[in-house]
């Protein structure tokens, strides 16, 4: 959504789909509704149009596929056409159905740790340890569903400010005890205070934020130019 609807169009981000898949990526997320601050709710059955073209092609691959929609029956579809992962950004707290519908299909989960609304700023005493005992609940409760495989996603811009998102960065380190993989996306947030330049800028400042957290070894990085991180991985 910050490629200005540039891959909008099934045919579009089918050909999309391929170039990450060209670039390296380990693993693809595809989603068919925006949670940038103040976008509008899609449908199920909007969001099913858009992405069911994509998920046809999901069969030619090995790669594992994400699907981001806080929607149980658009998880339901995705997962039917052979989705590997479900990303959450409301942690499991928008549809109470959601839980369900991943520990049936046994899918990995993404749980994030979201506010509800991303446009609004909420005080922490401490930030770390209130998204440590947000994920503790989180996990107890998948667990309770029947869900065995989780990734936890701090939620970097959901609900925080610059500083909340570099606390969390810099100590990103803090979650490991969880024993869980950890997600980080900070690819064109607009915390990193170039909202209003082209993309080609954000994506150097993302790499160079990126780069910390490869070093500290995170498990999944969310990317919007994979050619560049996996560039530098390689180097590294």
């Amino acid at each position: 959504f910050s490629d200005g609807g540039l891959f909008f169009e099934p045919k579009q981000a089918c050909e999309r789909f391929y170039k990450l898949i060209e670039d390296g990526a380990d693993m693809i997320d595809i989603g068919a509704e925006s949670t940038r601050p103040n976008s509008k709710v899609v449908s199920d059955e909007e969001q099913i149009k858009r992405i069911k073209l994509v998920c046809d092609e999901f069969k030619n691959f090995s790669l594992p596929i994400s699907i981001d929609t806080r929607s149980s029956e658009v998880a339901r579809f995705a997962l039917e056409k052979g989705a590997n992962i479900i990303n959450d950004v409301s942690g499991l707290n928008y549809d109470p159905l959601m839980a369900e519908v991943i520990a049936k299909y046994d899918a990995e989960v993404v749980i994030q740790h979201s506010t509800g609304v991303s446009e609004n700023y909420l005080e922490y005493k401490n930030i770390v340890d209130d998204i440590y005992k947000y994920f503790l609940e989180r996990i107890s409760y998948a667990n309770d569903k029947g869900i065995k495989k989780i990734i936890l996603d701090v939620g970097i811009g959901f609900g925080k400010n610059k500083e909340n998102n570099l606390e969390l960065l810099d100590r990103i380190e803090e979650f490991e005890t969880l024993d869980y993989p950890m997600m980080v996306g900070v690819s064109r947030k607009s915390f990193l205070g170039i909202e209003g330049d082209d993309n080609q800028l954000k994506d150097a400042l993302t790499l160079a934020m990126n780069h910390s957290l490869m070093k500290k070894q995170i498990d999944y990085l969310r990317v919007h130019n994979v050619k560049i991180h996996k560039q530098l991985l390689n180097l590294l």
